[in-house]
């Protein structure tokens, strides 16, 4: 899937781009079937390897959330990491079904440009997520997600971004807005955990506990999804 077009010395981002054989708007040489082929190998690649990264990391957070709620001090601290604790010692099963069905939901929404509502099973419980603390938690997620943007390597962030786009021949993804970015990674976790808890502090502790997972894994995951393409 490498572009034999020439760099544009008018396009400032055209040496960046010509390092990973894509150039905006490039067009594939493979027939309808062979970009669905690919695409549907290269998705389900990328939503399985996450899915198998949210289960490691929940079924370690349990007791790594214990350990570190009985060095706190603080009793209301130490109240909402051992709820934490007790919300994924009963609903792990839960939070990684969940996990899996909205970030498959939300990678075909963010690929193919369609409304991101109704990722919830509960319709209601979805409504009043948005309504009453979404914004909250998306500020405090965008910290987390600035961490592990942070420690991505921006050649396998291209690549990704630049392949997808070409087998559903548009112009490259934005750089925080491609289907596999960080971002709908935590959405979707966010909206799972959500499912089964409503404290929004003990959502939070659940998000912070999974960001050194996704941050030590998405370098990886990218590659494999990248070697596919």
């Amino acid at each position: 899937m490498q572009s034999e077009q020439q760099p544009d010395s008018e396009n400032p981002n055209t040496e960046v781009e010509q390092d990973h054989g894509y150039r905006s708007g490039d067009a594939l040489d493979m027939d309808q079937e062979q970009r669905i082929e690919l695409l549907k190998v290269s998705s389900n690649a990328l939503v399985t390897r996450l899915t198998q990264v949210v289960e490691q990391a929940l079924g370690r957070m349990g007791e790594e959330i214990s350990a570190l709620a009985m060095k706190k001090s603080d009793e209301q601290e130490q109240k909402t990491l051992l709820e934490a604790a007790s919300l994924i010692g009963r609903a792990k099963s839960q939070v990684e079904a969940g996990f899996k069905a909205r970030y498959a939901k939300l990678f075909e929404q963010k690929l193919f440009n369609t409304p991101t509502l109704g990722l919830s099973d509960d319709p209601d419980q979805e409504l009043a997520l948005v309504d009453n603390s979404f914004i909250r938690d998306k500020l405090k997620r965008e910290r987390l997600v600035n961490r592990t943007r942070s420690k991505l390597e921006s050649e396998e962030v291209l690549g990704l971004r630049a392949r997808l786009a070409a087998l559903i021949e548009r112009d490259w993804f934005d750089e925080n807005n491609h289907p596999g970015a960080p971002e709908f990674v935590y959405e979707a976790l966010q909206l799972a955990i959500a499912n089964v808890g409503d404290d929004e502090q003990v959502r939070f502790t659940l998000l912070e506990a999974f960001e050194p997972y996704l941050s030590a894994n998405l370098n990886g995951i990218y590659a494999k999804v990248n070697a596919y393409l």
